[in-house]
């Protein structure tokens, strides 16, 4: 088995120092940087096994993605599901736990 890939060079692999934007009023220096080491640990591979632990429409090849909502200092997307044909929100970093979620770079049929 080979280790996990790092991400190329200059990718931007965040997700939960994203976190931090919206609770640095709340954080310590230290909590800031405990989280920003944690996320330069990560793999693409982690990131989106996270992602589908979250099963947010954000991440879902269903979603249709539309404008940014900013409110209460948390952004999320509005959009369109095109499994389900309904318009929905999509949360960054959240746990939704929809049962119809499939990550969006997921290969299906294998």
């Amino acid at each position: 088995m080979s280790a996990p890939k790092a991400a190329p060079v200059g990718t931007v692999k965040r997700y939960w120092s994203t976190l931090t934007a919206f609770a640095c009023e709340r954080m310590t220096k230290e909590e800031i940087a405990f989280v920003k080491a944690l996320d330069a640990r990560l793999t693409p591979e982690d990131l989106i096994e996270q992602q589908k632990i979250d099963a947010d429409c954000n991440d879902c090849r269903h979603f249709k993605r539309g404008a940014m909502r900013k409110g209460l200092g948390v952004p999320c997307f509005e959009g369109h599901c095109l499994k389900l044909d309904k318009p929905t929100l999509a949360w960054p970093i959240q746990f939704s736990g929809h049962a119809c979620f499939e990550h969006r770079r997921e290969v299906h049929g294998i």
